[in-house]
């Protein structure tokens, strides 16, 4: 959630965090009316804290029953493939294949599938390599590679070419400013931020150990790491030596 709150300013993303305590929900495979009531549940429970929160549900395709069997409409003065239950439910679903092609709604086309995915992931390549879209969707993939889901291979596939893409961006701005430095001490210290880097868009925080291994490192050994973390499936893959 803060990651996309960080986002406020972008396109369909800072229309919906407009509204505070926004909640959002996401399903691969489209919804069935039961997994909708099911959210609209778990809204319900948090209106206890937060009255004025409202419920989003991302769904990768189309939840056609769901959407005519509830009643849902199409949400006016947005763009296509949002729908909306009366307003007293605070529920709105976002049918992701169904959104228009722009920036503005980039990030959440970035979490479909299929085509869709692909199309985001080109979108996102030719953004600059700072762009918060494109941070925010390389950390999710990355979040996404460390999780088990049913679709992996196909998953790892699509998005494998994009990550190595801003891994190897990322690299050469650490080596070029190592150059710069004109250092082996600045090169090192260069790659220790790069690595710390990708390290915790990929796992997370990293813990005093870790961090302790990093500092200590020489340029191999960081370069080493650095490597390997596409391919890591967890955090003792990178430091592990075969």
């Amino acid at each position: 959630m803060t990651r996309l709150e960080s986002l406020r300013d972008f396109g369909l993303v800072g229309r919906i965090f407009q509204e505070e305590h926004a909640l959002l929900e996401f399903f691969h495979d489209p919804p069935n009316s039961y997994d909708v009531l099911l959210c609209i549940g778990k809204l319900i429970e948090r209106r206890k804290r937060f009255e004025s929160s409202r419920l989003w549900i991302l769904s990768a395709g189309r939840p056609t029953t769901a959407l005519a069997k509830l009643g849902f409409t199409v949400l006016p003065d947005w763009p296509s493939g949002l729908y909306t239950l009366e307003e007293d439910f605070r529920t709105r679903i976002i049918v992701v294949n169904e959104l228009p092609v722009d920036r503005g709604t980039l990030c959440f086309r970035a979490v479909g599938a299929g085509a869709v995915l692909r199309a985001a992931l080109s979108e996102a390549t030719e953004l600059p390599p700072d762009a918060p879209e494109r941070l925010m969707i390389v950390r999710a993939v990355l979040e996404v590679w460390g999780e088990p889901h049913e679709d992996h291979e196909e998953f790892d596939m699509t998005t494998q070419g994009f990550v190595e893409r801003w891994e190897r961006e990322l690299l050469e701005k650490g080596r070029k400013a190592g150059r710069e430095e004109g250092r082996e001490e600045g090169r090192e210290q260069t790659m220790r931020d790069v690595l710390a880097r990708l390290l915790r868009a990929r796992f997370g925080a990293l813990d005093t150990a870790i961090e302790a291994r990093i500092h200590d490192a020489g340029l191999d050994e960081l370069t080493r790491w650095t490597d390997r973390i596409v391919t890591a499936a967890a955090l003792d893959d990178i430091f592990t030596e075969p």
